[in-house]
């Protein structure tokens, strides 16, 4: 494909505007990938201007097979990102893991922070396996918040208890909201409440996948702190 075709295309796709509605987007964008299957940025403004996740992930997934030449390149690497956040959102958590996986070797600039991408897929899958590509930071409570799900769905108790102590050792906001000691919206110039307040926000998700999580380490934290 001559560099003369790929240049065509982003210049059709510079039409594309947030002034406009999705559709004329979708036909700008399809216009420039017809053009230049290259033009990976094409492919992502059309996934954008559907509504349907299947159909979505399918046009990227196809961007994808017919790319894999261009695996170095940075707009590839949004592309995995893409699919795989995509995948995610919609529950396909097997796929997304595939293209986090992938994306984690490429991006060593770190500039998707696949690491916690790869840490929510553990807790979600319970899968041994992805534990092998990550190594746990336990300084870090956004690292610590969804490997404590993950020991606890994995039926390791007394490691998610002990988890989940290190979590409340480093901020014991996450006790006092998840006890009921602190209620929501009170003191949220407080630091450590609103890093608590961010995380437990961010992990609704993993908390709803798995019931009887809260009030087990509520339980069993109840003994140090009452």
């Amino acid at each position: 494909m001559s560099l003369n075709e790929l240049d065509k295309a982003y210049e059709i796709l510079a039409q594309a505007s947030g002034d406009n509605d999705p559709d004329t987007n979708y036909k700008i964008a399809k216009n420039a990938y017809d053009t230049s299957n290259e033009c990976l940025e094409a492919a992502i403004i059309m996934a954008m201007c559907l509504n349907e996740v299947d159909q979505k992930i399918t046009i990227l997934l196809n961007a994808k097979d017919q790319n894999e030449h261009l695996i170095h390149k940075s707009n590839y690497r949004r592309l995995l990102y893409e699919i795989a956040n995509l995948c995610m959102d919609a529950g396909f958590n097997r796929l997304a893991l595939e293209h986090f996986l992938l994306l984690e070797k490429l991006d060593v600039d770190d500039d998707y922070h696949c690491y916690y991408h790869l840490l929510n897929l553990l807790a979600l899958l319970e899968d041994e396996k992805i534990a092998n590509y990550i190594d746990i930071n336990t300084n870090d409570l956004k690292s610590l918040f969804p490997y404590a799900v993950y020991l606890y769905k994995s039926a390791r108790f007394n490691e998610s208890i002990a988890c989940f102590k290190k979590i409340v050792s480093l901020n014991a906001c996450f006790y006092g909201v998840l006890s009921g000691a602190i209620v929501e919206g009170e003191d949220e110039e407080n630091a450590d409440l609103k890093l608590a307040l961010k995380i437990l926000r961010q992990n609704s998700y993993l908390v709803n996948s798995c019931p009887g999580f809260i009030s087990y380490m509520v339980k069993h934290l109840d003994v140090c702190y009452n």
